[in-house]
C-alpha cells in the first residue's frame, strides 16, 4: 500500500500571464509525474519488441485514488532568478517542468523502504535494495524485507 497524504509544491512561473492556467499546468504535470513514478509500467515483449501494455486495461495512468488528500500549490513570487529579458513577458514554462517534482514521491518511497529495513539488524543487506520505478506493487514488494513483502 502506498498513499500520498499531503503534497505541497512551490513553483517559479516567473511573471505569470494567466495564474489560473499556470496553477492547472503545475498540478497536472505533477500528477502525470506521479503516474510515471507509481504505476505507468510499459512492458514489451523481449523477442518482438511489441508493446504488452497497449491500453488502460494493462497500463495504469494515475486515477482519482492517486490524488493526495491535501494538495497545495504556491507560485514563487519575486524570484531573484527572474530574468525578464529572456522570457516572453517574463513568464516561464509551466507545462512539463513540474513533472520532475514527482521525483520527491520516488525519494519518499525509497526512504520508506529503508525504514522497513531499519529494524532488521540480523539480516539487513550491506546495501539496501533499490526501489525500481515505476514503484508498482511488485516493485515495492521486491525491495521490502521478506517479512513485509
Amino acid at each position: 500500500e502506498r498513499q500520498l497524504r499531503a503534497v505541497h509544491l512551490m513553483f517559479d512561473a516567473g511573471r505569470s500571464i494567466n495564474p489560473a492556467v499556470d496553477l492547472g499546468q503545475v498540478e497536472g504535470a505533477f500528477l502525470q509525474g506521479v503516474g510515471w513514478v507509481l504505476s505507468e509500467e510499459v512492458l514489451e515483449d523481449p523477442t518482438s519488441g511489441a508493446c504488452l501494455t497497449p491500453s488502460t486495461w494493462s497500463y495504469k495512468p494515475p486515477g482519482i485514488a492517486e490524488l493526495p488528500a491535501e494538495f497545495s500549490v504556491a507560485m514563487l513570487r519575486d524570484s531573484p532568478l527572474h530574468v525578464p529579458k529572456l522570457q516572453q513577458l517574463g513568464a516561464k514554462g509551466t507545462g512539463e517542468p513540474p513533472l520532475m517534482l514527482a521525483a520527491a514521491v520516488a525519494c519518499a518511497l525509497q526512504d520508506a523502504v529503508a525504514a522497513a529495513w531499519a529494524d532488521r539488524e540480523e539480516d539487513r543487506p550491506e546495501q539496501l535494495p533499490v526501489l525500481h520505478l515505476p514503484a508498482t506493487t511488485a516493485s515495492i514488494k521486491q525491495a521490502l524485507p521478506p517479512f513485509l513483502g
